[in-house]
């Protein structure tokens, strides 16, 4: 497709109404559907959900991520957790892949208060393992919808200024959470959260959740599967409450057990002067 109407879409409504910072309600669609919708250039899908979207909606896509796929990200984030030290690296040329730990002291130096243990991927470092493949297949969705080519940014690296970014993490219980934040809305309009555990089996308390107009926290947890994803404008206010509050547990790096957590995001990287980041709300 060379014309996309979205981007007509996205460049109306930003330029005639602020944009949205709270959830209106929480709708549903298949992945299956919406990729059939978008590739076959659907206008009045296309109308429809980019004007819920503007709106607050925020969409919880159905099997978006395949087994396999769920499977290796976490396999992936494992074998850096083992076989790499706790350490961090700014997005320049040659950054690596690599994993941090973030422990209730270190989140005070952040922006946005957030406990995790993060891996992040890169896909200037090859991909052996197909995670990039097939985590663009819905990538690819999202960011058409927001108004961008399907390929924004994959070929980029940092001294381009804006790069794709993989991020799995774990929430460990009784210390993971991220606090009410807006993502920027530059480089993609939508904050993308990937689903790679389910609350009752991974863990049992606490996780996603978007604000209301009223300030209330609209917990999305209860409606999500393995494999889900879920999409919604950058500049709506959204978190992730305490994993298993009152949980005492001595969180291992090799062996950790928690809430998982697929973040997609196309970054500033460090080589840009004032760089644009997670504010928090």
């Amino acid at each position: 497709m060379t014309h996309n109407i979205f981007r007509n879409l996205r460049d109306s409504y930003e330029a005639s109404a602020p944009k949205p910072e709270y959830m209106r309600s929480l709708k549903y669609i298949e992945f299956r559907e919406l990729e059939a919708k978008v590739l076959e250039g659907d206008v009045a899908f296309a109308e429809d959900i980019f004007c819920n979207l503007y709106a607050g909606d925020v969409y919880l896509v159905k099997g978006a991520l395949s087994k396999d796929l769920t499977k290796n990200l976490r396999k992936k984030s494992l074998e850096l957790f083992r076989t790499q030290p706790s350490q961090f690296f700014k997005m320049v040329d040659g950054t690596p892949n690599f994993h941090r730990y973030i422990d209730p002291e270190l989140a005070k130096n952040y922006s946005v208060p957030a406990v995790k243990h993060a891996a992040y991927f890169f896909p200037w470092n090859g991909d052996p393992s197909g995670i990039f493949k097939d985590t663009y297949r819905c990538w690819k969705l999202l960011k058409y919808i927001g108004g961008f080519n399907f390929d924004e940014y994959e070929e980029n690296i940092p001294s381009d200024l804006i790069v794709d970014r993989i991020q799995v993490c774990i929430y460990p219980p009784g210390q993971g959470s991220l606090g009410t934040h807006v993502d920027p809305f530059v480089n993609q309009r939508f904050f993308i959260s990937g689903y790679l555990s389910k609350r009752g089996e991974d863990f049992n308390e606490g996780g996603v959740y978007v604000l209301d107009s009223n300030d209330n926290k609209v917990d999305l947890e209860p409606h999500i599967e393995v494999g889900d994803l879920s999409f919604g404008y950058s500049t709506i206010k959204h978190g992730v409450d305490l994993v298993d509050p009152g949980a005492v547990v001595d969180y291992d790096t090799h062996h950790p057990v928690g809430r998982w957590f697929l973040g997609l995001y196309s970054n500033d990287s460090d080589m840009r002067a004032n760089r644009r980041t997670s504010v928090s709300k």
